[in-house]
């Protein structure tokens, strides 16, 4: 922060005796010119902030720092000084304006910047339902290829399979943490990892928790034998277990790690209907289907569907 300016006073200059001399005038000019860096630096920012570099974030008085009190202080007084007095006062008072512009811009770019540093996503894991996955993908090891689609800061598939897993994800924040621990990452989206690959690249496991369906563009690359891993919680299960070219290997429950057969996995897909009946007082829900086609049509009776078994992982394999 500038160091507060005291203008030298008449006795001290002998300018006390020149009929144009004027203190406030003197005062401004030694807050304007004290430092003539800092004062093409503030141009320059202020030039950035008029073509929106921080379009949005600034709120004009909010905030004032960088010796904001002393040039709002001296602004007021010169606002009291008789221009006839001073022919270049209006210029002058035009570029303290621009200080002053600055000093709120950088004190909330400052504040926003910590702000986002509190807020970055810390890493975490939960390997207990992927150790149970890893016996029905016995194939992948850690020289496979492996891709996290929207992981995040998870480490979980690197702790089960490696670091050699590569974590895909289009937010920048949310993969922050990842990159910084040395994890390997990519920045981008799906189609746009899938264009950026090798014709040749084969993806052995794809990992989709949480991160909403597998795009055509990522399964292409998986061989024949390779696999995907999905949980349902966007349907990204529901519709690997539409595909023709995957078949199900097993599911793994999320209530005790236990691994779920084929069969017992395909019928765990779908959706869910629950019923809301509010016709009473005390309100009642039912997920029978044939209850819920008899009474979905009444008025006070409101439908909602989900996705069945939204927290379990699915194993898929390519034909």
């Amino acid at each position: 922060m500038s160091e507060k300016i005291t203008p030298q006073s008449p006795e001290s200059d002998n300018r006390a005796s020149d009929r144009h001399y004027n203190p406030d005038l003197a005062l401004l000019r030694e807050v304007l010119h004290q430092n003539e860096d800092s004062r093409n630096e503030s141009k320059k920012i202020v030039q950035n902030l008029d073509v929106g570099l921080v379009s949005g974030q600034l709120q004009s008085g909010e905030h004032v720092g960088i010796a904001g009190a002393d040039v709002g202080t001296t602004f007021d007084r010169v606002n009291q000084v008789d221009t006839d007095s001073a022919p270049d006062l209006n210029a002058l008072r035009d570029e303290l304006n621009v200080r002053q512009r600055v000093n709120v811009a950088l004190a909330q770019i400052a504040s926003i910047g910590i702000e986002a540093e509190q807020s970055v996503p810390e890493l975490y894991e939960n390997t207990s339902m992927l150790e149970a996955v890893k016996t029905l993908t016995p194939e992948i090891s850690t020289s496979s290829t492996i891709v996290y689609l929207g992981s995040g800061p998870d480490t979980s598939l690197a702790s089960v399979y490696g670091k050699s897993v590569i974590h895909v994800d289009a937010d920048e924040e949310q993969l922050a943490a990842i990159c910084s621990a040395g994890y390997r990452c990519e920045l981008a989206d799906y189609d746009e990892f899938a264009a950026g690959l090798e014709d040749d690249t084969h993806l052995d496991l794809v990992y989709s928790h949480n991160s909403g369906l597998v795009p055509e563009s990522i399964l292409s690359k998986i061989p024949s034998g390779g696999y995907v891993i999905a949980n349902n919680w966007h349907g990204s299960a529901n519709n690997m277990g539409a595909n023709e070219d995957f078949y199900i290997v097993g599911a793994v429950s999320p209530k005790d790690q236990s691994i779920i057969s084929p069969e017992d996995a395909h019928r765990g897909l779908g959706e869910l209907e629950t019923a809301i009946d509010m016709r009473s007082a005390q309100m009642r829900t039912t997920v029978d289907p044939v209850e819920i086609e008899e009474i979905r049509h009444l008025n006070g009776v409101i439908v909602d569907s989900s996705y069945k078994n939204a927290e379990a992982e699915w194993v898929f394999c390519k034909k």
